[in-house]
Order: structure tokens, then sequence, then C-alpha cells
């Protein structure tokens, strides 16, 4: 809406259309079934399977669940329920600054993110090997070597001498 105050975007972990409604139906129906306890379970499924088994995956989905103790499951559904519906493909033509795409290998947004790329002129795309939705958690050294080369690209980031 407000495309004069945009420089660039960095997109990470989305995609165009809306979101499958079988997996966000997944969410709710976990939500629904377990409870809070498929709170976990729901957030391991946002990173590669390696990354969800190691000692800072489980730290960092550890953390994640600590630090917001005030979520609670009617609001966690109604978010899913809101993105089944959520739909701006039919804008993204007008998106004219710079943009990156960022994905991991494993996102389930993955497919999402190449038309996401496609519907946004002159977008680049890159896919993160070996991670997930959460690629900048996962493999951060290489999510932030490609944000920071594409910020120089476009002027937006002193070049390093």
């Amino acid at each position: 809406d407000y495309p004069a105050q945009v420089r660039a975007l960095i997109l990470a972990g989305c995609g165009a259309g809306t979101t499958i409604r079988s997996q966000m139906q997944g969410n709710i129906d976990g939500y629904r079934q377990k409870g809070m306890a498929y709170r976990w379970e729901s957030i391991e499924g946002l990173v590669s399977p390696q990354f969800a088994t190691s000692d800072l995956g489980r730290y960092l989905i550890s953390m994640f669940m600590e630090t917001n103790p005030t979520t609670d499951m009617d609001s966690i559904i109604r978010n899913f329920e809101a993105l089944i519906e959520f739909n701006i493909t039919d804008r993204l033509h007008e998106i004219r600054a710079p943009t990156i795409i960022i994905s991991g290998e494993f996102d389930q947004a993955l497919p999402r993110a190449r038309d996401l790329n496609r519907a946004i002129a002159g977008s680049e795309h890159h896919v993160i090997k070996g991670a997930g939705h959460a690629c900048a958690l996962e493999k951060p050294w290489e999510f932030d070597a490609l944000v920071v080369a594409f910020l120089k690209k476009h002027g937006l980031l002193p070049q390093s001498e």
C-alpha cells in the first residue's frame, strides 16, 4: 500500500497465493485434538528433521515455547484460519522494490515461494539446502550472506573494502 516507504523486500518462509488449506487444517485439527501439547510438534515441523533433533534446534524450539507463555490455543487456531483465506496474489505485480525471497529446502511453502518469485518482476529466489521454514535460524550464516549480498547489490549496504 505504501511503495515509497519500501526500499527493498527481504521475504523468507512465504509464498504466493493462499496457504494450502490441508496444511492449515492439519494444524487446526492438531490443536483441537491435542490442545497446547501439539505446539511442540507444530513448531518442530517448521524446521528440517536434522535441525529439530540437534542441540541448537531443541534449544531454539524450547526458547520459542518459553517466550510465548500467553499464547492461547484459540488465538493460534484463529491465525491458522486467517491464513487459509489470506491471498494478495493479484497485487504482487505492483511490487517494484528490489526483492529477495529466501526459502529452506524443506519448507512446506517452497512451491508457493517459487510462485511468488514468478509473480514479482525482477525478484530473486534462493533455496538454502538442508533448512526448513526457519532457514534464518537453521543456517544463519547462509541466510545472512544472501541478505548482505542482496543489500550490497542494491546499494543499501556499504561495500566493504
